[in-house]
C-alpha cells in the first residue's frame, strides 16, 4: 500500500499544471522600503485569474485579496518565487513591458 501511495503521489506531481496569474489594475506604483523594492496596485480588479495549457487547457478565477494572502502558499514547494511581467498601455498602445521577480505579496487597504 506504502508504493501504491508513493506512486500515486509522483503522478500527481507529474501532472500538477504550470499556473500562470493575471492582475489587472489602472494604476500602479513603485517603491522602495530600505533594501526591498515594492509594487502597489491602485484600481485594481477584484478578480485575479491564473491559466495554464499544461498539462491540459485550464483557467480559473477568484478574488485578488485570497491571492495576496494565499501568495507563499501557492508558490511553496516550487522553484522559487516566480517571475512577472508588468505590462503599461496607453492611449498610444502598449508601452515596454517591466520584467522582475516578486517575492511576495503584502496587502495594503489604504
Amino acid at each position: 500500500h506504502e508504493q501504491l501511495g508513493q506512486c500515486r503521489h509522483e503522478r500527481e506531481e507529474a501532472e500538477s499544471p504550470d499556473w500562470l496569474f493575471v492582475q489587472m489594475s489602472l494604476q500602479c506604483g513603485f517603491f522602495r522600503q530600505g533594501n526591498d523594492h515594492y509594487v502597489k496596485m491602485f484600481q485594481a480588479a477584484k478578480t485575479t485569474y491564473q491559466f495554464t495549457d499544461r498539462p491540459e487547457r485550464l483557467a480559473r478565477h477568484f478574488p485578488t485579496w485570497l491571492f495576496a494572502e494565499k501568495y507563499d502558499n501557492i508558490f511553496q514547494g516550487s522553484e522559487g518565487f516566480p517571475n512577472g511581467a508588468i505590462t503599461f498601455s496607453s492611449a498610444q498602445g502598449i508601452q515596454a513591458p517591466i520584467i522582475g521577480v516578486f517575492a511576495g505579496a503584502p496587502f495594503w487597504s489604504y
